[in-house]
């Protein structure tokens, strides 16, 4: 299965153990309003949700700054919103570009003219199951709602 590096020097496996599912989501620290937007959600989500279910899910960003996204900031920043969610953060652009490619997600890191740096990415937040399947893809700006929803959908269906 597909892992990553993540902040805390070890490796994430994108398939989660048996019964549980992962969310995986692609952004970076700098983002001025998806990035925030969709973890905030994912908070509100998992508040929503019972405790043995909430514990069956985990929440892992990988950065596509890594440049700029250290391990140390990036963990801090999402376990601010998600405090056992999992950061993780690769220099290796050929992992990080074949990872986002099989989930079929997209960025780009550039620098104008004046210096600036400029980020694009798909926004995307993607339900993995043990199978190490994507069994569902949110677009951004789904409802906090929603997500607790589908995922409590999923479980009683048995997909984890």
């Amino acid at each position: 299965g597909l892992s990553l590096p993540d902040a805390a020097g070890g490796d994430f496996a994108m398939q989660p153990a048996s019964g549980d599912l992962n969310l995986i989501y692609f952004g970076y620290m700098n983002c001025p309003d998806v990035c925030p937007t969709t973890l905030s959600d994912v908070k509100k989500a998992l508040s929503l949700m019972p405790d043995d279910v909430r514990s069956r899910v985990t929440l892992a960003m990988e950065t596509i700054d890594p440049d700029r996204d250290t391990a140390q900031e990036l963990t801090a920043y999402v376990q601010g919103f998600v405090p056992e969610a999992h950061a993780m953060q690769t220099t290796d652009q050929e992992l990080l570009q074949s990872v986002t490619k099989a989930f079929g997600a997209s960025y780009s890191v550039t620098t104008n003219d004046q210096g600036d740096i400029e980020v694009g990415h798909s926004a995307n937040l993607y339900v993995v199951d043990a199978k190490g399947d994507v069994v569902l893809i949110w677009p951004f700006g789904i409802k906090a709602e929603q997500i607790s929803d589908d995922l409590q959908i999923l479980f009683a269906r048995g997909v984890a």
